[in-house]
């Protein structure tokens, strides 16, 4: 087994990649994506345990395979099918979210209430001035998935005020009890305070900054929000989105990432950012996984070197024939047909793929005679014709007897 896998790579890397088809990339393809949609909700359900478990399990299983370890390979057989259902009984709600998530449904789920052009002036004056003070700040906005939003957050008092200057500057004066959680911002309303979010589990590529921006990161990274830190120490002003971090210039910058931010709740843009550099680049290192891992699984159930031929009895159909009249005689029924493909081409046909199709849109009742040609025999394009017997048929048309 071991010698007949590394000669059958060897083969690949020598020969396979001329065989590779374009229904082949694209095959990879779907497949790498269903599995970076996996990746993608395990990183967003927190659960990357589960992450390393399957990456595991997946190299035991190809090592067993490798190996042709009989054993082990009847044994997560059993397995995969238990697993699947104790996960679905686990996660249940996580599944339910993923589902929503690969449907898109967000996209056309109704627009969230958003914050008035003057609503964002104040927050970026008010911001602004607590960075000149060196005021600690967390101000978040919610986004567009607000129960994932209520999941994660914690405590805080209820307000449902409306946005102002000096509201904001009470809240988080050093004075205040609650000046150390986070206010949570909806619309033009402050709907509570000294709220606690989650901690971001991964924080040492920012050792110099503290535990508020390393909650403002944390809901990032579980939630569409968007989160304002403003320093204590600095005065700096920085804002967590979409699972980063970033150090802002000044206020006119706040005020462009806040405008764009509330354009995406209220489902008139799409993604922050050049569509196509977010779309390559955005978790990079779970799509690069997820086509190795999409390549992996093609190479061990689907690749196949070079090309078979099988014999095959093809039955003819008349197509486009008169309801009044009725072919009553036909010799032969069926032609022998010698196809070329590759083993999985002909794993996948279904009845009905392969046929002659003979056209009599102005038949009359008589005998007659149709030459075949290779474009008479109807069959998936990724397999050829190499032969076929007999050249031609003949088949008597008749009247139908009412």
């Amino acid at each position: 087994m071991q010698l007949s896998a590394l000669s059958d790579i060897a083969h690949f890397f020598t020969y396979g990649l001329r065989g590779i088809t374009a229904v082949d990339v694209l095959d990879i393809l779907v497949v790498a994506t269903l599995i970076y949609a996996v990746f993608v909700f395990l990183k967003r359900t927190q659960t990357y345990f589960i992450l390393a478990g399957i990456i595991v399990l997946f190299f035991v299983y190809i090592s067993a395979r490798f190996f042709n370890l009989y054993l082990t390979n009847l044994v997560f057989k059993s397995f995969f099918t238990s697993f699947i259902i104790i996960s679905v009984i686990i996660f249940q709600r996580e599944l339910r979210k993923f589902f929503e998530w690969v449907s898109m449904a967000r996209i056309f789920s109704r627009r969230r209430e958003v914050a008035s052009t003057n609503t964002i002036s104040d927050i970026v004056e008010v911001v602004s001035r607590l960075s000149l003070k060196k005021i600690g700040a967390l101000i978040v906005f919610s986004g567009r998935d607000e129960e994932e939003f209520e999941r994660v957050i914690d405590g805080g008092i209820g307000l449902d005020g409306k946005i102002s200057t000096p509201l904001i500057e009470s809240i988080f004066d050093p004075t205040s009890p609650g000046h150390d959680g986070a206010m949570v911002i909806r619309g033009d309303k402050v709907q509570k305070f000294c709220v606690h979010l989650p901690l971001a589990e991964k924080f040492k590529d920012f050792k110099n900054l503290g535990t508020r921006h390393r909650a403002a990161l944390g809901l990032a990274q579980q939630t569409d929000a968007f989160v304002i830190a403003v320093s204590e120490e600095r005065g700096t002003i920085s804002v967590a989105y979409r699972g980063e971090l970033t150090a802002l210039s000044g206020a006119r910058e706040l005020s462009e990432r806040l405008e764009e931010f509330f354009l995406i709740v209220a489902g008139t843009l799409p993604l922050r950012g050049e569509f196509w550099y977010a779309w390559i680049f955005r978790n990079f290192h779970f799509k690069l996984l997820a086509l190795i891992c999409a390549m992996a699984l093609w190479f061990m159930f689907v690749f196949q070197l070079g090309v078979i031929t099988r014999e095959v009895s093809v039955p003819v159909e008349f197509r486009f024939l008169s309801p009044q009249l009725t072919i009553d005689k036909l010799e032969p029924r069926e032609v022998k047909v010698t196809l070329s493909g590759r083993e999985r081409d002909f794993n996948l046909l279904k009845p009905g793929d392969l046929k002659i199709s003979i056209t009599l849109p102005d038949a009359a009742s008589s005998w007659q005679r149709k030459v075949l040609t290779k474009d008479s025999i109807i069959r998936p394009f990724t397999i050829s014709v190499i032969s076929f017997s007999p050249k031609a048929i003949e088949f008597h048309i008749a009247k139908v007897v009412q």
